[in-house]
C-alpha cells in the first residue's frame, strides 16, 4: 500500500492562514486516540468567530489532504463540511467533552503542547470513510473519490467540468487571465498568408471581442453585461460575468496620459465595491496598456489588486503589442 506523509503542523499552518476567521482547532476521533491506521480520516473541530462558507473548507480538504473532515462548529452543534453529518451537546464546552477533543491551535497562542501524533500517514489511491454523526454516534460514511463525485462537487460550485479549470471561483479566474493574456500575445503570431483575419487592439471593445471569441466557445455561461455593480460612485453593467456571477471582469484602455489618469480614479474607488458585492468572489480589471505610456506594470498589479479582500480584486496590465 503506497502511503502519503503528512504534518498536522503545516496543514493546521495553511488552513488558519487561509481563514483568518478560525479561532480554535480540536482533534477528535482515531488519530486523536491513536487508534487510527493510514486509512483514517482525521477529524477536526473548527471554531470560528464569523462565518467561514462550507465549501470553502471542503475545496481545502480536496486540495490539501483527502483524509481531512473538518466540522465546523457554532455552538454546540459541529457539522462535517464533508458529509453534513453532525454531533451535537447544549453548549461548545459539553461537545468537545463529550467528544474527548484535544485542544492543539488557538488563534490568540498558536500550537499547543497537545499529546497528539503531528505526524501522520495516509493510505493513496483509497475511498476515505470519512466520520458520520448523528447526534454523537459515529457511523460508517463512505465518500468516494472517484472522478465523478469530483465532476459533481466542481459542478456543485457553479463550475464546468468540460473543461475542468479548478475547484473554486479564485482557480477559474487564474485560468481566464492567463487565457487572455495568450491571447494577446498569440495575436501578432498569425500567419502572414491569412488574409480574411487580423487582430489588432484599438479600443477596449476589441479586447473585450478578443476575449469574448477566445473564452466564449469553451466557457458557454460566459455573458455580457447582465450583472449591475457600483464602483467610483456609479451604477454600471460589467463587460462579463461567469459562474453564476462568481466571476467579474472589466476592461479599460490606457491610450495616453488622460486615459491613465481616469483608470487610476476608477481603481481608486473600489472600496465602493467591497461594501456592495460580497456576492461575487472575485472581479478583475483587465488593463490594456498601448506601447507608448510611461506605466509600472508590476506596481499598478500590485496596488490595485486586494487578495485578502471579499470579494478579491485583481488587477491585471496587458501591453499592446502594436
Amino acid at each position: 500500500m503506497e502511503k502519503n506523509k503528512f504534518d498536522l503542523h503545516d496543514l493546521s499552518s495553511q488552513l488558519t492562514a487561509r481563514f483568518g476567521a478560525i479561532t480554535e482547532l480540536y482533534l477528535f476521533g482515531s488519530r486523536k486516540w491513536k487508534t487510527d491506521s493510514p486509512r483514517s480520516d482525521l477529524d477536526i473541530l473548527v471554531c470560528h468567530s464569523k462565518h467561514i462558507r462550507p465549501d470553502d473548507l471542503r475545496v481545502f480538504c480536496l486540495t490539501h489532504c483527502p483524509a481531512l473532515d473538518l466540522f465546523l462548529v457554532t455552538g454546540g452543534k459541529a457539522i462535517s463540511v464533508a458529509n453534513e453529518s453532525y454531533v451535537e451537546a447544549e453548549t461548545t464546552e459539553e461537545l468537545i467533552s463529550r467528544l474527548a477533543a484535544v485542544h492543539f491551535w488557538s488563534r490568540d497562542t498558536g500550537f499547543l503542547d497537545a499529546d497528539i501524533t503531528w505526524d501522520f500517514t495516509v493510505a493513496s489511491g483509497i475511498d476515505f470513510p470519512l466520520t458520520a454523526l448523528t447526534s454523537g454516534t459515529p457511523e460508517s460514511f463512505n465518500w468516494s473519490k472517484e472522478l465523478s463525485k469530483l465532476f459533481e462537487f466542481v459542478e456543485s460550485q457553479g463550475l464546468p467540468f468540460q473543461p475542468f479549470i479548478g475547484l473554486s471561483a479564485i482557480d477559474a479566474a487564474d485560468v481566464l487571465v492567463n487565457v487572455l493574456r495568450r491571447f494577446v500575445l498569440e495575436s501578432q503570431n498569425l500567419n502572414t498568408k491569412g488574409k480574411g483575419i487580423t487582430i489588432s487592439f484599438n479600443n477596449e471593445y476589441d479586447l473585450q471581442n478578443a476575449f469574448y471569441i477566445g473564452v466564449k466557445p469553451w466557457i458557454p455561461n460566459l455573458a455580457r453585461e447582465e450583472v449591475t455593480i457600483k464602483y467610483d460612485g456609479q451604477d454600471k453593467s460589467a463587460d462579463f460575468n461567469a459562474f453564476g456571477s462568481q466571476v467579474v471582469i472589466e476592461m479599460k484602455h490606457v491610450r495616453d496620459a488622460n486615459t491613465k489618469a481616469s483608470v487610476v480614479k476608477t481603481l481608486a474607488g473600489l472600496s465602493d465595491f467591497y461594501q456592495r458585492h460580497t456576492n461575487v468572489r472575485i472581479l478583475i480589471f483587465f488593463i490594456l496598456v498601448d506601447a507608448g505610456v510611461d506605466l509600472d506594470d508590476s506596481r499598478w498589479e500590485s496596488d490595485y489588486s486586494y487578495l485578502a479582500n471579499t470579494p478579491i480584486v485583481r488587477t491585471v496590465i496587458l501591453r499592446n503589442p502594436k
